[in-house]
């Protein structure tokens, strides 16, 4: 069958929330047609058993097994999609009811479009600072541009889609990066073509004190910062970048979730 999306999910020891992922996808319009890439790190847990189950007409799968890294495993991922649109989500987002319908729908309506980014909801423990958060994000990607990118990624990874025609073009996300390979991705990508921005939210992002960039927030920020810096080398920029990153980490750190 002619497959609309491929959507990659690295895995590892991700029982507590991957049923609800998988869920969210099999809700999705059944007219459209889906693949799924589990990218699996070796887990220990049913994490597996949780993708054997994983059976309806208009889904297919792929499993690869004993992937090392997360950036290793989403570009080993996409190597073996066969979708028309590339996208990916890690094993506790969600994606919002018809969301693949309505990207499809945009896609096709907007052909000259590379890439596309939709509105992303946060859901954890700290409701108040998710809603300033989601405010805050929806605001700047009104007025996303290469500059306003490298102040803050202010793109939330599984409400962003891709032609696989782009991807090739772009190439792999880059893995000498542990937890910023979206943003080194986002950067690249508006280099090349502006994104259609959809002010309507595709999908759901948990925050919770398990999450590989909670338990590595100042990590994350000095590799986002030097990432950042290889692509922009305005020093106005670059104080504007890390007083708002300090001002984020601070903002974390107080507010632990």
């Amino acid at each position: 069958m002619s497959i609309d999306f491929s959507i990659v999910i690295p895995t590892y020891n991700s029982e507590n929330f991957l049923s609800e992922t998988i869920e969210s996808i099999k809700n999705q319009d059944k007219s459209i047609k889906i693949e799924l890439i589990f990218s699996d790190g070796g887990s220990k847990d049913s994490t597996l058993k949780i993708i054997e189950k994983l059976d309806q007409d208009n889904l297919s799968k792929i499993v690869l097994y004993d992937q090392v890294g997360m950036t290793v495993a989403l570009n080993q991922g996409f190597k073996r999609a066969h979708g028309k649109y590339l996208s990916y989500l890690n094993s506790d987002d969600k994606l919002n009811s018809n969301a693949l319908l309505y990207i499809k729908k945009n896609f096709e309506e907007n052909n000259n479009y590379e890439w596309i980014i939709g509105l992303c909801d946060n859901f954890g423990n700290k409701k108040i600072l998710n809603k300033i958060i989601n405010y805050y994000k929806t605001l700047l990607l009104k007025r996303l541009s290469f500059n306003l990118l490298c102040i803050n990624n202010v793109i939330s990874q599984p409400s962003v889609f891709w032609k696989k025609s782009f991807f090739e073009n772009i190439g792999n996300f880059n893995e000498t990066l542990k937890f910023n390979m979206d943003y080194d991705m986002w950067i690249r990508m508006i280099n090349v073509s502006k994104p259609l921005k959809l002010q309507r939210n595709i999908s759901y992002f948990r925050r919770h004190n398990d999450s590989l960039s909670h338990k590595n927030s100042f990590k994350q920020f000095c590799e986002k910062y030097k990432t950042m810096k290889r692509y922009n080398k305005n020093i106005f920029i670059h104080m504007v970048h890390l007083s708002l990153s300090f001002l984020i980490l601070f903002i974390y750190k107080i507010n632990k979730y």
